[in-house]
């Protein structure tokens, strides 16, 4: 007679396709006794006990196998355990172990049925213990064991309140693990906490890190700010470092100064009249640079004339010791003609310098009493003058194009010029000047005619010219001679010598010489009534 014990699972089955079925019962072929009992398990998973009354042989039966079973039931508990978490569950699962118990008190069970119940219960820890450590599920009981282990590998008490939570969340019957002695801790949620904490260790290491490189930026935008404050001082600062005092400064800062001006006094070394020249009625803070020129070789006391020569439209930059020393040396010479004689460089005697004249400046060479050409020299570009317009002599020429138009244009007024005297050789010039000499002196000779090779009739662009029917030396007193000052220069021509400035060019004023230019210098020299030798020292030299 078999017995048979049923201790009933509130688990609900797997599909038949997850559970693995096994052949029926195994008969012995001989009478082999046995002093356990085997256990089965039904298709609900529950445990059944089948003992042979005569002979005391147990007999197994099972639809599935005990190891897939016990991984159902694992398995549907965690799934439990993931969903059961409201107060309503925790009052089902007691009533449901209640019952349980009831029914397994109801059945008095024998002796040799409560050693049988021990044992499946002993193999049914077994399989449990049997399952990955990873699905293993804990119980209340485990509190204690886990807690004293999470002390050991200092998860602190945050992992404990979560392992104790933990328990009180999982769904397994108390009943299951009875007479259990070992405790089936899952060390992979130990290993969780572990991982954990060293994740929140890196964070509050960024976040520490994100701290300090935020501090760094603000310190670097405050240093920046502060310079930008202060760079309106920087300046200031410059100049103190040159040697300004502190009261010059202050004066400096009461004038507006552009960037250029202000970069000049900072490239400039130190200088006491500074402030003087800015005190100064005709100081131009444009031509700060002029002014720190001359002053910075002046050594005497603050002369305001020394400014105003640095005020001169045709002041040139690296004359100011020639400008300065000539001025001392003839203090009663305006400004103007100061600037006006040293770039003539009548700071010099005539034929002192003795340059070589520059040929390649082409139409725009000068000769003068400092300038000379070669014996030698004589122009490529000459051509022979039509009778028409005056002796059948040699002349430049683009000159004598230029003068072509120049005389139609005269007669349409009715007034006529002609060329007598264009392009000279050397032996030329050295032949008239020596009559000059013998006859006037060499002095008086110098004011009017030119010494050999300093000559500009050389160039073969120059020509004296003359009225039709009046002598040359007359020409000033001719209408042509008026229509010329008027006209000349929109052809290219300037008068050579004018009047008034017989200092500057070193001759008398001579009314009939002009000089080919071109058109844009010739105009220049018209509209600022300066000569041809301060030009090509401002301009071309």
């Amino acid at each position: 007679m078999v017995q048979k014990v049923e201790s009933k699972k509130n688990v609900k089955p797997k599909s038949n396709a997850d559970t693995k079925k096994t052949t029926g019962v195994k008969k012995d072929a001989g009478t082999r006794k046995t002093s356990s009992a085997k256990k089965t398990v039904d298709d609900r998973g529950d445990v059944t006990i089948r003992k042979n009354a005569g002979i005391g042989r147990t007999v197994k039966s099972t639809s599935k196998t005990r190891k897939a079973n016990n991984l159902q039931s694992v398995a549907s508990r965690k799934k439990a355990d993931s969903t059961k978490k409201t107060s309503s569950t925790k009052k089902n699962s007691s009533s449901k172990k209640t019952t349980n118990v009831k029914r397994a008190n109801s059945v008095k069970k024998p002796d040799s049925i409560k050693k049988t119940d021990t044992i499946r219960k002993t193999n049914t820890i077994k399989n449990i213990n049997n399952v990955d450590r990873s699905t293993t599920i804990r119980t209340t009981d485990d509190i204690g064991r886990l807690a004293s282990i999470m002390k050991a590998n200092d998860i602190g008490e945050s992992g404990i309140r979560r392992a104790n939570a933990t328990r009180r969340a999982s769904n397994v019957r108390k009943s299951d693990y009875a007479g259990r002695e070992d405790s089936s801790i899952d060390y992979n949620f130990i290993s969780e906490f572990k991982t954990t904490r060293k994740v929140r260790k890196v964070k509050r290491l960024k976040l520490k890190l994100r701290n300090v490189f935020t501090l760094l930026v603000v310190i670097l935008i405050v240093v920046f700010g502060i310079r930008f404050l202060i760079r309106p001082t920087t300046f200031n600062y410059k100049l103190k470092k040159i040697g300004y005092t502190k009261s010059e400064i202050t004066k400096i800062d009461t004038y507006k100064m552009s960037k250029s001006a202000k970069n000049t006094l900072l490239n400039n070394k130190y200088n006491k009249y500074l402030i003087d020249i800015l005190e100064d009625g005709s100081f131009s803070i444009d031509r700060i640079n002029l002014y720190l020129d001359i002053f910075s070789v002046y050594n005497g006391k603050y002369d305001s004339t020394i400014l105003k020569i640095a005020n001169d439209k045709y002041y040139k930059t690296g004359n100011a010791k020639r400008y300065l020393d000539y001025y001392l040396a003839n203090s009663e010479k305006a400004p103007r003609e100061v600037v006006e004689d040293v770039n003539c460089n009548l700071d010099s005697d005539y034929y002192q310098l003795d340059n070589k004249a520059d040929i390649s400046k082409g139409t725009l060479i000068l000769v003068n009493k400092y300038n000379k050409l070669d014996k030698d020299y004589v122009p490529s570009d000459l051509i022979k003058i039509e009778k028409k317009y005056g002796y059948e002599k040699m002349i430049n020429k683009v000159a004598y194009s230029a003068f072509i138009d120049l005389y139609e244009a005269m007669e349409k007024e009715k007034l006529h010029i002609t060329i007598i005297s264009p392009y000279r050789s050397y032996n030329l010039q050295t032949s008239l000047y020596n009559n000059y000499v013998s006859t006037n002196g060499k002095e008086k000779a110098d004011t009017f005619s030119a010494r050999p090779g300093y000559s500009e009739h050389q160039t073969g662009l120059a020509m004296d010219v003359a009225a039709s029917d009046q002598n040359y030396t007359k020409f000033a007193n001719t209408k042509e001679y008026e229509w010329m000052v008027e006209n000349s220069y929109k052809y290219g021509f300037i008068l050579r010598y004018p009047e008034g400035k017989e200092r500057q060019t070193g001759y008398m004023f001579e009314s009939w010489h002009y000089r080919y230019v071109g058109k844009k210098v010739a105009k220049y020299i018209y509209d600022n009534k300066i000569t041809f030798d301060e030009y090509y020292e401002y301009f071309l030299k």
